[in-house]
């Protein structure tokens, strides 16, 4: 068994009093670092994201949130569909401080302090905050697979700018793959077609006719 460091310990303790009761009041389940709601056509998912440069001086983490869909991996050709889906799979997603208005991305740094239970106290309580305020209500938006293909086809709002994926074709090519998914087959060979207009030219998108072939599966 690996041993916790004492800022992973001290991290647990955080989830553990502060993130753990608040999202199982909600339905949420914990795989590992994941927190997990299922429901009858796609999951929500919250995750603790650590950071690549924590050493023994100090540890940093932060959360993201997305939405996923069955099928619509798979169907886009990334990758098989995960039997633990990671936010990374999701078809929405986002940063939980780029939920916020002023769109800045948070860390919160646990260190070596004398006051570390009253610290950490203040960082969950600032974490549960910000999933009461931005997180739940952004995954309560999506109850449903129209829902989430109706986000991904309306022009982004503002606030909404650095929700992923921000990419408009990526976003029209899922949206269609749900389309599909719905049983509009029609809607989906429309909405495939707007994203060929942006495509056409964009070397990022050399590979769009594969794509477009394997939703379309022709």
């Amino acid at each position: 068994m690996e041993l916790l460091s004492p800022f992973d310990t001290r991290l647990q303790a955080i989830l553990s009093k502060f993130v753990k009761p608040l999202l199982k009041e909600s339905g949420f389940a914990r795989t590992g670092d994941t927190y997990v709601r299922k429901q009858d056509e796609l999951s929500w998912l919250i995750d603790v994201q650590k950071s690549r440069y924590n050493d023994g001086t100090q540890a940093s983490f932060t959360l993201n949130c997305g939405v996923y869909v069955p099928g619509v991996l798979s169907r886009y050709g990334l990758a098989p569909e995960p039997s633990r889906p990671k936010v990374y799979h999701c078809v929405v997603s986002a940063r939980v401080g780029m939920l916020s208005k002023e769109h800045l991305d948070i860390w919160w740094t646990l260190t070596a302090v004398e006051d570390a239970a009253f610290t950490d106290a203040k960082i969950g309580r600032e974490v549960a905050r910000r999933l009461v305020e931005h997180v739940l209500p952004f995954l309560q938006r999506f109850s449903s697979r129209a829902e989430v293909m109706n986000f991904l086809l309306m022009p982004r709002k503002d606030c909404e700018e650095y929700v992923e994926p921000r990419d408009r074709a990526t976003s029209l090519i899922y949206a269609a793959i749900l389309s599909l998914i719905l049983g509009d087959r029609a809607q989906c060979e429309a909405i495939m077609n707007m994203a060929a207009v942006l495509a056409a030219g964009n070397p990022f998108w050399s590979d769009f006719p594969e794509v477009r072939r394997r939703v379309l599966d022709i």
